[in-house]
């Protein structure tokens, strides 16, 4: 669900769901969701950056042990 890091090529119009900023960095995170700051990227529930797997439950995104709560 996680492609870890995406060029941001051609992207300029690109709106980070995590802040609402525009995303004018070479480097961002995307999942199903849509397109973040890597780093906005965060468990909804314990905050931590979520690098390498995320989970997703209505419309949040979660680090794997709190998405199995």
């Amino acid at each position: 669900m996680l492609d870890r890091q995406e060029e941001a090529h051609g992207q300029e119009e690109a709106v980070c769901v995590g802040c609402g900023v525009r995303i004018t960095e070479r480097w961002f995170s995307k999942t199903q969701e849509g397109m973040w700051h890597s780093a906005c990227l965060r468990c909804s529930e314990c905050h931590q950056p979520l690098e390498e797997k995320c989970f997703a439950k209505h419309g949040h995104l979660y680090c794997r042990e709190d998405y199995f709560r």
